[in-house]
C-alpha cells in the first residue's frame, strides 16, 4: 500500500459519520485497498496488487469473468505452490435480462481439470465457489486453505494459509476469518 493510498484511506475513514465507522474495521478496509489489484476497463484485464491479499467486490462488474478473476485473484497469492491453467468460463445458461441461470468454469489446478457451475444471481459473486476451492485445495492435499474476511461493505478479502496463521491473524487483529 503506497502512501497515496493511506492518505486516501485515512481521509475517507475520517469523512463518515461516527455511526458508520462504528461497523466498519479500519484494518478490513486496508487490507480490501491492499488486495483489490488493478483493472484495466480497456482492455478487461486485472492485475495483481499483492501477493498476500487478495480482495474483490462482491458486486462483480464482468460477470462473463466472474470465476476467471476470482482464479487469477487467488493464484496470485499462493506463492506459486499452485498452478490454475485452462481457464474457461461458459455463460450460455444465463438469462442475462432476468439475471438467473447457470456459469459454469472449468479449469485445471496442477494439471487436474475441475468444473464448477454457478448460480447466477444478478452481478453477485457465487458465494458457493469459495467451498468448491476449499475442497479443491483438500482434494490436492494442499495443508493450506483460503479464508475469507468482509471489508464491512461488499468487498470480499481473501488469504491463502494455514488454519494456525489463520488463528494467529484473528488474535492479533481482531478480524474474524471465514473458510467455507
Amino acid at each position: 500500500m503506497n502512501e497515496s493510498e493511506i492518505m486516501e484511506l485515512e481521509n475517507s475513514w475520517d469523512s463518515m459519520p461516527e455511526e458508520v465507522r462504528d461497523s466498519l474495521n479500519m484494518t478490513a478496509m486496508a487490507l480490501s485497498t491492499m488486495g483489490r489489484g488493478s483493472y484495466d476497463y480497456q482492455t478487461g484485464i486485472w492485475t495483481p496488487t499483492s501477493n498476500v491479499v487478495y480482495s474483490f467486490d462482491m458486486e462483480i462488474f464482468d460477470i462473463s469473468k466472474m470465476f476467471t478473476t476470482f482464479l487469477q485473484g487467488i493464484a496470485s497469492i499462493s506463492n506459486n505452490e499452485f498452478e490454475i491453467t485452462q481457464v474457461t468460463e461458459n455463460s450460455n445458461q444465463v438469462n442475462e435480462e432476468q439475471g438467473t441461470g447457470k456459469q459454469t468454469v472449468s479449469f485445471c489446478y496442477n494439471s487436474h481439470q475441475y468444473t464448477f457451475e454457478g448460480n447466477l444471481n444478478n452481478d453477485w459473486f457465487d458465494t458457493n465457489f469459495f467451498s468448491f476451492m476449499n475442497q479443491v485445495l483438500s482434494t490436492e492435499k494442499n495443508s493450506k486453505k483460503l479464508f475469507f474476511l468482509s471489508d464491512g461493505y461488499q468487498y470480499c478479502i481473501v488469504f491463502y494459509n494455514t488454519e494456525e496463521w489463520a488463528r494467529q491473524f484473528t488474535e492479533k487483529t481482531g478480524c474474524t476469518l471465514y473458510m467455507q
